[in-house]
């Protein structure tokens, strides 16, 4: 991610903001949706003539979450311990839901979805140290 998102009369979007992961469709998602919030802070700069920074801050601060939120998400997705809770059979709290949510790119900004993610994520952290959900290759051995 590009440390400034904005400046005195430029905001970067899409892959020239940040980019995620070529394997997710995100990058695609947070692409349009920081079009359209690109739209908004140019839109509201012409209306009142100003384009220093500051009037670009709330689009990079807005990007910017979208983007971190979506990144620990990619970087756990890589780690087995994740990948082991992610395809554990149980959906408990809806949690596999929330997260196929949050990857078609509905639920940053809503809450019944965030809470699930940070509990998913939460587990997934204590599965790499207590084991919680059995390997993925150990369940497929089982059977």
């Amino acid at each position: 991610m590009s440390r400034k998102l904005a400046g005195d009369r430029f905001l970067l979007v899409g892959d020239a903001a940040a980019f995620i992961d070529p394997v997710f469709s995100t990058g695609v998602y947070l692409g349009l949706i920081g079009a359209f919030r690109a739209a908004q802070a140019v839109s509201a700069a012409l209306a009142s003539k100003r384009f220093e920074r500051s009037q670009f801050l709330a689009y990079e601060r807005d990007v910017a979450k979208s983007v971190a939120t979506y990144r620990r998400f990619v970087k756990g997705f890589y780690t087995p311990e994740f990948v082991d809770v992610l395809m554990s059979p149980s959906d408990w709290l809806s949690l596999r839901a929330a997260i196929t949510s949050l990857l078609a790119g509905f639920g940053v900004d809503r809450f019944e979805v965030n809470w699930r993610v940070l509990v998913f994520r939460a587990i997934a952290r204590a599965n790499k140290k207590l084991g919680l959900v059995p390997r993925i290759f150990e369940r497929e051995a089982g059977n």
